[in-house]
């Protein structure tokens, strides 16, 4: 019972939260990373699948999922699972230099943050989620 309510409480939100928002696209791939479905744990450690060159390891979590949307599959992989290695000063120099990639970051329960080419794109459907944007 313990592991699959640490599965839940791993999850970008509890169960409850639902969908948090929609993006309309087109002529675009959206893809997600994230290390709260594909781990496993080793004496109270959970280590996911998605692993930072740097380290070695698994990505310290500084955000829950990572999402690109990007004009191809292939590079808004490679972006989403760049990104989630790193952490918000870089993030936002990484989108200085890509001002045309599109990002939502899943921080926490409740926060999230999107890059501003997206604010016309976005539509909140939970209302209790603060955005913050990207500059």
């Amino acid at each position: 019972m313990e592991e699959k309510l640490d599965y839940w409480n791993s999850q970008p939100f509890f169960r409850g939260w639902g969908i948090f928002g929609n993006v309309q696209v087109e002529d675009r791939a959206v893809v997600t990373s994230g290390g709260y479905e594909r781990y496993y744990k080793i004496e109270g450690l959970k280590y996911h699948h998605i692993l930072d060159p740097r380290t070695g390891f698994p990505a310290q979590l500084e955000w829950q999922s990572t999402t690109v949307i990007e004009e191809s599959s292939s590079l808004a992989d490679a972006f989403s699972m760049a990104i989630f290695i790193m952490n918000r000063q870089e993030v936002n120099q990484f989108l200085r230099n890509i001002p045309s990639l599109s990002v939502i970051l899943v921080v926490h329960i409740g926060e999230i943050m999107i890059s501003k080419n997206l604010k016309e794109n976005f539509q909140k459907t939970n209302q209790e989620i603060s955005i913050i944007y990207i500059d």
